[in-house]
């Protein structure tokens, strides 16, 4: 690690692995990464909350005086970042997007079914992810074909609009896919973009929230097949 160490963003859509990412990042000495300090139901940060008053007031009223305390000032880990989600804080997206003195890290799910499904549990479970040896809650969701198609093409619009910022302003930025969380070359490639020492291997106590074969997501399977065979997706029924 040497040099000026620039901070930087994951900016993604839900259900994408974010939060394996960010509980990998946080196993390297050298970085900090605040899990969601702009969700709207708290302000859900990396370590203990520094002591101020007004902390949600600030996010609220002033939310990118706020990300640049956190990119800047808080945590003892040199390289410090956070991230936010497609339907958190357009100011912020919008500072975030524009300036090439935050490194960008664009973080995307291919498969458009998994996603879906993934979140449609979450919500259904109201358990959002899974620490290794804590219960994972299982329910079967139904499919509804014109919530899934707006649910995938949010997540295309929000990350195509994001590309053509950054390309706007000539900015480089890292661009990973769900799978790619599970590849040592990846997380590799992940802590050269951050400056950060990539000898120091990145591990995490999170596991699966989901059952594996898609299947076994939903109620009305049939459903699910006939409207991505309609649209030409076949290829998500499985995630590979």
């Amino acid at each position: 690690m040497s040099g000026r160490l620039q901070p930087f963003v994951i900016l993604t859509t839900g259900r994408t692995g974010s939060t394996l990412l960010v509980s990998l990042l946080n196993s390297h000495p050298e970085i900090i990464c605040h899990s969601e300090p702009y969700n709207p139901n708290g302000v859900f940060m990396t370590g203990d909350l520094p002591k101020m008053r007004g902390l949600g007031q600030i996010r609220k009223f002033f939310p990118v005086v706020f990300a640049r305390f956190l990119l800047n000032r808080y945590g003892d880990a040199p390289i410090k970042g956070f991230k936010i989600l497609s339907h958190q804080s357009p100011q912020v997206h919008a500072m975030v997007a524009k300036s090439p003195k935050i490194k960008k890290i664009l973080l995307r799910r291919d498969n458009g079914l998994a996603a879906y499904s993934s979140n449609m549990i979450a919500h259904a479970t109201q358990q959002w992810h899974v620490r290794e040896g804590v219960e994972t809650k299982q329910t079967r969701v139904v499919f509804d074909a014109d919530s899934f198609d707006r649910y995938t093409l949010h997540a295309a619009e929000h990350l195509d609009s994001l590309r053509r910022t950054m390309k706007a302003t000539s900015q480089r930025w890292l661009e990973l896919e769900y799978r790619d969380l599970l590849s040592a070359d990846a997380h590799r490639s992940i802590l050269e973009f951050l400056g950060a020492d990539e000898s120091i291997p990145l591990r995490s106590g999170m596991t699966r929230r989901s059952p594996p074969v898609l299947k076994d997501r939903f109620e009305n399977w049939d459903d699910v097949v006939a409207h991505l065979t309609n649209i030409g997706r076949e290829d998500w029924l499985i995630e590979k």
